[in-house]
């Protein structure tokens, strides 16, 4: 917050200097505030996942989970909303952010977690259950808010302000009883079980913990974990004025503003998931990574077709031929590697793979 409060102040003075210009409208130093507001945006994004690591540790799986997710999310929704609003308001920000998100958590982060986690520890153990629950979650919602648009007949079109209506109901009542689940009598699905031999290790690990976790403060993490988030919804605002002009500066696809906010969004999350799978927690990594891809789809599809209706604003969710070929790639690949509930490398590099062609398609 130290950081953040002066950060602000410049961007409100550049803003309103009448030497200067506004936001993206002041030359070469365009380029200079570009990276200034994208390194604060970075660093405030991950004083927010500190603080939900913090609340995550005091209160356990699958609450503290749920909290490093949701906050993730609430950025997300926070930056999408914020480069829809701007400018011209491009009606792709929110698929292609959207997009950008489920490609990085699904094959990089979990890609790298994978290799990264095999070569120190060998094979890694996870409940199967938990991932089956939230890869079926994750193909419907992704089939009915992504895919879905693609296919609708030219006379169902009119009718698409209902099925917005039924998408937002749709998602919003299914996640809401995943949670429920999730944190109620199905709770174990998520917890993975100790192996016999690790039993009394793991018993004597937790006794260690608890004494730290009774330290944690959630007033104080949770107060501060809202009031960096509301930082980064107004910095947020002049990096997307300040990405808008670069991209156009350059001619550069408009994909890559959804990829440099997703990147955004998910730097201090994947960073979490990987040191995860260095600490043997792969259960960990599981929940993060796929818990973050359902909330990306459950709750940011609504955010941004509310948005949307509010506003007045199109905007377009149905991806392009060549996303929807890699995301269903992506998703059958993550569902035949989880099928024995062990990790594997080779599987790991297959998913790294598929994000390199994630990145090389965005500039073809």
């Amino acid at each position: 917050m130290l950081a953040a409060i002066p950060a602000i102040a410049l961007c409100f003075f550049v803003k309103n200097s009448t030497y200067i210009g506004g936001a993206g409208s002041f030359g070469s130093f365009n380029d200079l505030f570009l990276v200034f507001s994208f390194g604060m945006v970075i660093w405030n994004a991950m004083a927010i996942s500190r603080h939900a690591e913090k609340l995550a540790m005091r209160l356990g799986d699958p609450y503290g989970t749920m909290i490093l997710t949701l906050s993730a999310i609430a950025v997300e929704v926070v930056m999408v909303i914020t480069m829809m609003t701007h400018g011209a308001a491009d009606p792709q920000v929110g698929r292609d952010t959207i997009y950008s998100t489920l490609m990085i958590l699904l094959n990089l982060v979990i890609g790298l977690s994978l290799f990264l986690g095999w070569l120190k520890f060998g094979e890694q153990r996870y409940n199967i259950r938990s991932s089956k629950s939230y890869l079926a979650m994750i193909f419907i919602l992704v089939g009915l808010g992504l895919m879905f648009p693609n296919v609708m007949k030219q006379q169902h079109l009119h009718h698409q302000f209902l099925y917005s209506g039924f998408l937002i109901f749709q998602s919003l009542t299914l996640y809401l009883y995943f949670l429920k689940m999730q944190s109620g009598q199905l709770s174990y699905f998520f917890i993975n079980a100790p192996q016999s031999g690790l039993l009394a290790d793991r018993e004597e690990e937790i006794e260690e913990q608890a004494f730290t976790r009774s330290e944690i403060s959630i007033r104080y993490h949770g107060a501060f974990l809202l009031l960096t988030l509301v930082a980064v919804s107004i910095l947020a605002e002049f990096f997307a004025a300040t990405i808008d002009v670069t991209i156009e500066h350059f001619r550069a696809p408009k994909a890559l503003s959804g990829l440099i906010t997703a990147v955004i969004i998910l730097s201090p999350e994947s960073l979490t998931a990987v040191r995860c799978a260095m600490n043997n927690q792969m259960q960990r990594v599981i929940n993060i990574v796929l818990g973050s891809s359902l909330s990306t789809v459950a709750l940011t599809i609504p955010a941004v077709l509310i948005y949307s209706a509010v506003s007045g604003k199109a905007v377009t969710l149905a991806l392009q031929p060549s996303q929807m070929v890699l995301l269903i790639i992506s998703l059958l690949v993550f569902s035949i590697s989880e099928t024995t509930g062990e990790t594997n490398p080779v599987e790991g590099l297959i998913l790294l793979s598929v994000f390199a062609a994630f990145i090389v398609l965005i500039f073809v």
